[in-house]
């Protein structure tokens, strides 16, 4: 199991944790999501030790993220 931290600046509002928590409850190997509205961050775990399909998601629905932290 991994935990993904990423920045994304783009959250402004509860439609954007809606999508966000939307598409990536979509990939099979997550667990758990959860967004921070105001530290505009999203934490991930996952059964994935790679976070690219997370980043992919969250691109093509337009909240590019960047890794802040890994565990």
């Amino acid at each position: 199991m991994s935990e993904f931290l990423f920045c994304v600046p783009r959250i402004s509002c509860e439609g954007c944790v809606r999508a966000i928590k939307g598409i990536l409850t979509t990939l099979e190997e997550t667990e758990m999501v959860e967004v921070d509205m105001q530290a505009k961050t999203v934490l991930v775990r996952t059964r994935s030790t790679d976070d690219s399909a997370l980043r992919e998601a969250l691109a093509r629905i337009g909240y590019p993220a960047d890794p802040a932290l890994v565990k």
